[in-house]
């Protein structure tokens, strides 16, 4: 990994910054600038990486001078500036004494320091002699995502995604006081830096998302047959649910999913108990193919077709499959005539599996493009 991608993941994950490399030729000198927001204000942090044995106070006043003369303009009269001095070496005395005591002030992290926030980090381990390693870097890595590189493996692709939305997420929650520019800024770095972690990078993987003909996705969607297949007729008058040569029928299912053979929790009044097994057959358990049909939706690729509309899902953290509310909710906008409105673009915030965008623009055949956020 690039040493200063390195630094803006360190900053990025462990402090919760957006960081991205600058260009030394104006900047004066410093190799990262990073943002975060706070509840008591916006601060800029402008980083300095010093790959040496001893870093000087001369080092010090020289950020210093740099972050005075960033403080002093306009534009900073809303943001806290601060400098950040890193070293894959230590400091003098005289150093840290500078940086601790003045104004501007400069923090400062030493090579053990950052050697210990990539060992937490996962980024290097540590040996019996205490020599930092790397863990993922170069050949290695690629080697260990071949297949993904090769476009055939849809599941590498899928367990990097959910590994870096499970840390983009509450990290973007964190940075709603920053301006939209800077937070695109970091976000595409935030992403690119942990793809850098497993041999790839944003244009690579991009490129993955928009595969061609040829690619892994278009494969998945053409070539491969669901292990479960879930059809809801119009009207919602009944629900197949199909694994190869088994399935069950639902009359007029009350969810996507019509299992309740578990007591529901939470406390209810009598009258608003939902049901469950003691009250009633379970639709889908109370079948032969049943527990067959169960360990397909658990664990199978599944396959929603309703509304004109075919939506692959998998069960996985976080992702829920096309809910019966969405169905609902496609029913009342096209009661509501809005399928009939002149619209050529559509957005789906809280997309989930984009069910509900995907539907619309079945739908409505003046929909060009449909935009999924969640």
């Amino acid at each position: 990994m690039d040493f200063k991608r390195l630094i803006c993941s360190v900053l990025e994950r462990k402090f919760r910054l957006i960081a991205s490399p600058t260009d030394r030729t104006r900047d004066g000198g410093v190799d990262v600038i990073a943002y975060g927001a706070r509840m008591e204000g916006n601060y800029q942090y402008w980083i300095e990486i010093k790959r040496k044995r001893k870093v000087t106070v001369d080092d010090v006043r020289r950020l210093q001078g740099v972050v005075a003369q960033s403080g002093s303009s306009e534009s900073s009269s809303d943001r806290t500036d601060v400098g950040v001095l890193v070293s894959t070496g230590s400091f003098t005395k005289e150093a840290r004494q500078e940086a601790g005591l003045t104004s501007p002030r400069v923090l400062t992290i030493d090579g053990n320091v950052l050697g210990q926030y990539c060992v937490e980090l996962g980024f290097v381990r540590q040996s019996d002699s205490g020599e930092f390693l790397p863990v993922l870097e170069g050949p290695p890595a690629r080697s260990r995502h071949e297949d993904f590189f090769d476009g055939a493996d849809v599941k590498a692709l899928i367990e990097t995604s959910e590994r870096i939305d499970r840390y983009v997420r509450p990290w973007i929650r964190e940075s709603e006081h920053l301006p939209r520019s800077i937070v695109e800024r970091g976000y595409y770095a935030l992403i690119d830096s942990e793809l850098s972690r497993y041999g790839m990078n944003l244009e690579s993987f991009v490129h993955q998302l928009n595969a061609s003909r040829d690619g892994a996705l278009l494969r998945l969607t053409e070539s491969t047959l669901p292990d479960l297949v879930m059809t809801l007729s119009r009207g919602r008058t009944s629900l197949e649910v199909k694994s190869g040569e088994q399935s069950v029928t639902i009359r007029e299912p009350k969810l996507l999913w019509d299992c309740h053979c578990v007591q529901p929790a939470g406390e209810f009044l009598p009258r608003d108990r939902p049901a469950d097994a003691a009250d009633r057959r379970c639709p889908i358990h109370g079948n032969k193919a049943g527990a067959q049909l169960a360990d397909m939706f658990r664990r199978g690729l599944v396959e929603v077709r309703a509304s004109g509309a075919r939506v692959l899902w998998q069960n996985v953290p976080d992702y829920w499959p096309p809910s019966i509310d969405s169905i609902v909710m496609l029913e009342n906008l096209m009661a509501a005539g809005v399928h009939k409105l002149e619209c050529n673009s559509v957005l789906d915030v809280g997309a989930g599996s984009g069910f509900l965008g995907i539907a619309f623009s079945k739908v409505n055949p003046t929909v060009k493009e449909v935009w999924f956020s969640d």
